[in-house]
């Protein structure tokens, strides 16, 4: 176990960014809203259908963070753009020089 963690940190150190520590807050937040969910008294004021909704979108959530924390681990390395189309072609950065 102290070796998968080793590796975990390892991979995730250099990064200049937080992007991995909102990654890893985010899948525990899911998670404890997935528990509240799962709770009996969640689950007696709803019919089933709307249920299995909240259930949907909770466990949707769930896995879509996984897979930003997955994609992080899969390729450590920071962005060198600011977002969508807001790199400078010639610096790589924003805003250009």
């Amino acid at each position: 176990m102290a070796e998968i963690l080793a590796w975990f940190r390892d991979r995730l150190s250099n990064r200049p960014d937080s992007e991995h520590g909102q990654a890893l807050v985010r899948i525990v937040l899911i998670l404890l809203i997935l528990g509240y969910v799962l709770l009996p008294s969640s689950r007696r004021g709803l019919d089933p259908d709307t249920y299995w909704d909240v259930l949907a979108i909770v466990l949707s959530g769930l896995v879509l963070s996984c897979g930003i924390f997955a994609w992080l681990l899969a390729g450590p390395a920071a962005p060198t753009c600011a977002g969508w189309g807001a790199c400078s072609p010639t610096t790589g950065s924003w805003p250009p020089a």
